[in-house]
This record gives structure tokens, C-alpha cells and sequence, in this order.
């Protein structure tokens, strides 16, 4: 089992065969998880933990999904072999072989906003003792309601 389990992590680590490999990995976890851990006994009244296999399938699962949405990864074994290979998209895809080049992939980029805000002037914020309580001006009251009080108000100047 040791054996397996290492071939799956450096398959992982490298990305090599992702379709196989993440299905491959589900399965084994949810083997794991009903002869192993016994479906994550002991099964009492107040037993919450259903064990950490099931959680690995899950995540195996949700790599793949990522996978179809992103495309190949640039920084796999499979988008070199894939150059090398042309059948091997059908080992290391899923779906059908129509993924943009990594290159114009903008799906899955961190991406920056295209409006940034304006930055908060914190100087000219003013939250004093003074204005807890009954010693809140009129203005304030307006802008945080008639009704509330022992309520700090943020005053911005």
C-alpha cells in the first residue's frame, strides 16, 4: 500500500497521467475509507469524525474538475509528453482535445481588477471615546439610526 501511495503522490507532485492519476487516487481514498476506516467508525450516537479519506477522494475529484476547466498545465510532465505524444492527451485530459495553449489561458490566472478603489484615508478616521453613548451628536444618530444606542460610531471627517 506504501508503495502505491507514493507513486500516486509523485504523480501528483510531477503531473503525470492527471486524468488517470486523479481518478486513480479517488479510488483508492474511498478504498481506503470503507475497509480501512470502516466507513469512519466506530459508529456511536455522538461520533462526528468520518475520517480523512473521504476527503482525500474530494479533493481528487475537484483536481480533476479543475483540470477540464484549466486546461493543461505548463508546469506538468503531461504538456511535455503531450508535444511528444499526440495520444497522450487521452491519458491526461478529460473531455476532448480542444484546450487553448497554455499560453492564453486566462480562465485559471490570479486576475488583477481592472478598477482598483481608491485607498481609505485612515487618518481621517475618528473613533474616540467621546463618541459612545449619549454624547453622539445629531449627526451621528442620522447616519447610524434614531434607535441604536451604547453603539461606537465611526465618524470619517
Amino acid at each position: 500500500m506504501a508503495i502505491i501511495e507514493t507513486v500516486i503522490a509523485l504523480a501528483l507532485i510531477f503531473g503525470f497521467a492527471r486524468k488517470v492519476t486523479y481518478i486513480f487516487s479517488a479510488l483508492v481514498a474511498l478504498g481506503i475509507w470503507s475497509i480501512a476506516e470502516g466507513f469512519g467508525g466506530p459508529h456511536s450516537s455522538t461520533s462526528t469524525d468520518i475520517g480523512s479519506a473521504v476527503i482525500y477522494a474530494v479533493v481528487a475529484m475537484s483536481l480533476l474538475a479543475m483540470s477540464f476547466q484549466c486546461g493543461l498545465s505548463r508546469y506538468s510532465v503531461d504538456h511535455y509528453l503531450e508535444r511528444r505524444l499526440p495520444w497522450w492527451h487521452k491519458v491526461a485530459e478529460i473531455g476532448a482535445h480542444n484546450h487553448p495553449a497554455p499560453a492564453s489561458i486566462s480562465a485559471c490566472r490570479r486576475r488583477t481588477p481592472r478598477r482598483s478603489l481608491p485607498a481609505a484615508d485612515l487618518g481621517a478616521l475618528d473613533v474616540s471615546p467621546t463618541q459612545w453613548g449619549s454624547t453622539r451628536s445629531s449627526h451621528d444618530s442620522h447616519i447610524l439610526g434614531a434607535g441604536i444606542s451604547q453603539q461606537p460610531a465611526i465618524v470619517w471627517s
